[in-house]
């Protein structure tokens, strides 16, 4: 999006996307590991935060048109 939208240089968008998904991934993993989350309750956490941001990036406008009704 940062080409579509700013015009950006792609590699620019590949490093912020990986500090997103890094910066993602530390407060997932700080929220599991606080409260003790081992094992399969791991891995639905990190299934239902991967749902949310998809759900999340269909309905944002910035990024395109809204899905739904």
């Amino acid at each position: 999006m940062f080409f579509v939208k700013m015009g950006l240089n792609p590699w620019m968008g590949l490093v912020c996307g990986g500090f997103l998904g890094m910066l993602m991934g530390a407060f997932e993993g700080y929220l599991s590991f606080r409260y003790g989350l081992k094992g399969p309750y791991f891995a639905l956490v990190t299934l239902a935060f991967a749902e949310i941001l998809r759900i999340i990036s269909i309905n944002w406008d910035w990024i395109g048109e809204p899905a739904g009704y």
